[in-house]
């Protein structure tokens, strides 16, 4: 499981090839991206700093790619919920019942501000790097329902309330192995839950003459480093998908 923390971070040392030329970084930290798109791939974009080190020239290695056992997003089980506390009728009434939004896409950014320390008595004028700040966001693109004043009814879901009453949702996605067809011994599912999420900006789109919601959420947390979770291998499902 990967959770965000705020102490003891650790770095990478990251080599790149352009062409035969061997490109090196020390020490690196930074931030990511995740985003995807319904019956597509999921993309994960690294934004990294570190120390540099000169190019070299020690000729390519000898590469085995891997088999492409990507799998396209769908049966993601996606939820929207009531934050733990919030009022009952916030969020996508039915969330862990077989009726779920119809998600377009989403995109999460972990958010993470990287300082740069500099130091006249250092190498190059840098002592080093430093994380400062952390800041991770959501976003969703979703079907506009047609029933948006009764909160009993299913789906209910009026997210502009939401956020005019500073209501925090409950997100659940899952990704990889996930539909009926598959076996959840490969171990090949990732849950990603962000459990207070709220709500900061509702805009209206058009998908082809179908109105979208484009949702965007801060995530927070009433508990330090609990904004998000990524769970990978085999953790508990989030119920049947229609």
């Amino acid at each position: 499981m990967y959770t965000p923390r705020s102490s003891s971070f650790e770095t990478a040392t990251v080599h790149v090839y352009a062409d035969s030329l061997l490109h090196k970084v020390t020490g690196a930290v930074g931030t990511f991206t995740l985003s995807g798109t319904a019956g597509e791939g999921i993309e994960c974009q690294f934004d990294l700093q570190g120390n540099y080190i000169a190019p070299s020239s020690p000729g390519l290695p000898t590469v085995t790619y891997p088999a492409d056992l990507k799998r396209l997003l769908s049966f993601a089980h996606n939820s929207i919920n009531p934050a733990s506390g919030g009022p009952a009728t916030s969020g996508y009434q039915g969330g862990s019942s077989p009726v779920r939004p119809i998600i377009r896409s989403f995109s999460f950014d972990c958010g993470v501000t990287v300082t740069e320390r500099g130091d006249i008595n250092s190498s190059e004028g840098l002592y080093g790097l430093f994380i400062t700040d952390r800041a991770p966001t959501l976003e969703l693109v979703v079907e506009v329902e047609n029933n948006l004043t009764d909160s009993g009814a299913t789906p209910g879901f009026n997210p502009i309330v939401d956020m005019a009453n500073a209501d925090a949702h409950s997100i659940v996605l899952e990704h990889g192995n996930t539909s009926a067809t598959q076996s959840d011994s490969n171990h090949e599912r990732t849950k990603f839950t962000f459990p207070e999420a709220q709500l900061v900006d509702v805009q209206y789109g058009d998908d082809a003459g179908i109105r979208t919601y484009n949702l965007s959420y801060r995530l927070t947390s009433v508990n330090d480093d609990g904004e998000f979770t990524i769970e990978m291998g085999n953790p508990a499902a989030s119920g049947a998908q229609s």
